[in-house]
């Protein structure tokens, strides 16, 4: 068949997912040109004067132009995605070198917020410093103050008592109480709540003592004796009263009591209203010995010094609350940086890749419109062997001039990938790691190193 020779050179294949098709036969079996080449060298089309194509060549021409217009086009789009890919490997520099000024930038941040966090405790911890040196100066004191929580100890203490001397003064009074047991041991509650303050509050007044001003040691002197005189006149009351109860009524039986003890006659005939009033006595002398206890000695001293411990507790938890911070945000800071530089790293492969692709992109082109032109060629060589083989007049001179398309501008080789700026993005972010490590250091350093101790 005419131009078979020129289809055996025809490359079958090219890359299908880019560039279309450019099918010889398929071409040709569609523009009949074997068929219509016969026919119009029959008819002596085109005439022998002809210079330019005729319209057969020029159907030739458009269908393998267009199919070349499709190649390109798809071509210039695979091309915009690979160079975007590796704009974007180029940019790998700049990038993480904004995000470790970011990164330090915030972990700084963080760094003055504690520190003004610990300076502020630090300031309420050394005026209270200052304001129990300066109690210590003005009450001549050289000693350190009681370990604070006695006065729950104390308050324990009171509950217990105040309990166990209710229960117990219960039972004495159930057998005289109209009520019995439970309203024995409401009468005995009332009577241990009076008891056990009043020695309590006699015991903790006795600490005036101490005191580096006379009055309030002259106070402090009067207090136990008035408390024990106190403790002795309710507890003689009590017993008295326990002891009246037996034999008259419960209001008479108060009065009475009352006119006895103050006149000074001691005349209890139960067993049970002494042990009463020895239970009460004994149970105010320990209520007023722990209310004394319950304290520092030195009246307010206790409170000064509870005041220092308790800034310092708090400016030693936000210290070692601010060290964990600042190591968590630390390692934190220092694995987001790696992080991002992996990230960074990939799209520098990513965009070394596309180099590669585009290079095979532009080669294929290449061969693509080879292709092309070397198709269009052989389908104008099949028509014109045709009608030069049914003509009788001379073929044009324009059969013997060779078909090429306009040379298409070659795409630029992009450059390859810089391996230094990967590098170079590496030290960036050993260096940042490095200089935070450093700042978290010197700041720990420097939040450590104010220490305030007792004064």
């Amino acid at each position: 068949m005419f131009g078979r020779n020129k289809k055996q050179n025809h490359r079958a294949s090219l890359p299908g997912d880019i560039f279309p098709s450019v099918d010889f036969d398929a071409i040709g079996k569609q523009l009949r040109l074997e068929v219509r080449g016969l026919e119009n060298g029959r008819a002596g089309y085109p005439d022998s004067n002809v210079t330019d194509f005729d319209s057969v060549e020029r159907e030739v021409v458009a269908a393998v132009e267009r199919l070349r217009r499709q190649g390109l086009e798809s071509a210039t789009e695979h091309e915009q995605v690979y160079r975007g890919r590796i704009s974007a490997g180029d940019a790998i520099g700049p990038q993480i070198q904004q995000i470790a000024n970011n990164t330090e930038a915030d972990f700084r941040r963080e760094v003055d917020v504690r520190r003004n966090q610990l300076n502020v405790a630090r300031d309420n911890l050394h005026g209270s410093e200052a304001n129990l040196a300066q109690f210590k100066k003005d009450n001549n004191l050289n000693r350190t103050a009681h370990e604070a929580g006695g006065l729950w100890k104390w308050a324990a203490l009171c509950f217990v008592l105040i309990l166990a001397e209710s229960v117990m003064n219960g039972f004495f009074f159930q057998k005289t109480s109209v009520a019995g047991l439970a309203g024995g041991i409401i009468i005995a509650l009332g009577i241990s709540l009076v008891n056990v303050g009043a020695a309590s509050f006699a015991g903790h007044a006795c600490r005036q003592k101490n005191h580096v001003k006379l009055l309030r040691r002259l106070t402090g002197w009067l207090s136990p004796i008035a408390g024990a005189g106190l403790a002795v006149f309710i507890n003689f009351l009590v017993g008295h009263f326990r002891d009246l109860t037996a034999t008259v009524p419960w209001d008479q039986a108060a009065g009475t009591a009352f006119g006895r003890v103050v006149a000074g006659h001691v005349q209890m005939q139960s067993l049970d209203a002494w042990l009463l009033t020895g239970l009460g006595m004994l149970i105010a002398a320990l209520a007023g010995w722990k209310a004394y206890e319950a304290l520092d000695p030195y009246p307010d001293y206790g409170r000064v010094s509870d005041n220092f411990d308790k800034k310092q507790r708090e400016w030693q938890e936000l210290q070692e609350e601010a060290f964990e911070a600042l190591i968590e945000t630390n390692d934190k800071a220092a694995a987001a940086l790696r992080d991002e530089y992996n990230k960074l790293r990939e799209r520098f492969d990513t965009a070394d890749s596309a180099r590669t692709g585009l290079l095979a992109l532009m080669g294929q082109r290449r061969d693509f419109l080879r292709e092309c032109e070397r198709v269009a060629g052989d389908l104008l060589a099949v028509y014109r062997d045709a009608n030069r083989k049914a003509r009788s007049t001379p073929e044009p001179a324009s059969f013997q001039r060779a078909f090429s398309f306009p040379t298409e501008g070659e795409p630029v080789e992009p450059l390859p990938p810089n391996p230094e700026a990967v590098q170079h993005a590496a030290d960036l972010v050993d260096k940042a790691v490095e200089r935070i490590h450093r700042t978290c250091q010197n700041a720990m350093d420097s939040f450590g190193g104010d220490r305030v101790g007792r004064a």
